[in-house]
């Protein structure tokens, strides 16, 4: 027995406009706890680890990510 699961209906522009803008929203909340993780761990003696150029460089790529995401609707 195969149990279909109902396909999600991006059938027109507002709901394909929704879906977006709740991806960009929990990047948003990933990126806020990226950076609460980055400076927790900003002890003056960690200031080049790699633990703190890592969280950089996430926080970097999920800001660059989100930028693109909101000019797809010019958000």
């Amino acid at each position: 027995m195969k149990i279909r699961v109902p396909a999600l209906d991006y059938s027109n522009r507002r709901k394909r406009r929704a879906a977006l803008f709740s991806i960009i929203a929990a990047l948003e909340q990933v990126s806020i706890a990226e950076e609460a993780y980055r400076n927790s761990i900003l002890p003056v003696n960690l200031t080049s680890s790699n633990a703190l150029d890592n969280a950089d460089y996430c926080i970097c790529l999920l800001d660059e990510a989100i930028d693109l995401l909101r000019s797809v609707y010019d958000y």
